[in-house]
């Protein structure tokens, strides 16, 4: 239970950080920061982090912006403006700068989440019981199957 809270905290702290981005993206501070925070802790609850496999877990993370912004930037944002979704390639085309802010989110979300975890688990191998099991999560060398 413990690990789903650190967890936790680490993907609110890096959706905070990274939910500037957001912010900026949805043209409203309080949005953008509260979302952010949302996504972020539902990324780390979500995904399990890979111990070296930076470059994919900042492309998946990049990856979710574009559903993401499909739902919250074409879907919900019109509609809660009293807009139509906008849909259409049109409506699309007019919110490509939103979906560039959304896959920008998306991997400023894992950097802050793998930054954040990389600095917990140097705490952690401060204690020999510690270090022990987090080498075990390790992803053996020259494989590209996680460690289990």
């Amino acid at each position: 239970m413990r690990r789903y809270w650190r967890r936790l905290i680490i993907g609110l702290v890096a959706g905070l950080v990274s939910g500037l981005v957001l912010a900026d993206t949805l043209n409203n501070l309080g949005l953008g920061i509260s979302l952010g925070a949302v996504l972020g802790i539902g990324y780390a609850l979500a995904f399990r982090y890979t111990s070296g496999a930076y470059a994919d877990n900042i492309a998946i993370a990049a990856a979710l912006g574009i559903p993401l912004w499909g739902l919250f930037s074409v879907i919900v944002q019109p509609l809660l403006n009293g807009q139509a979704a906008q849909w259409t390639a049109e409506g699309m085309r007019n919110l490509f700068p939103a979906l560039v802010g959304w896959v920008i989110y998306g991997a400023a979300t894992a950097m802050a989440f793998t930054l954040l975890k990389l600095r917990h688990n140097a705490w952690l191998e401060l204690d020999p019981r510690l270090a022990t099991k987090e080498a075990r999560l390790r992803r053996p060398p020259g494989t590209t199957a996680p460690a289990l």
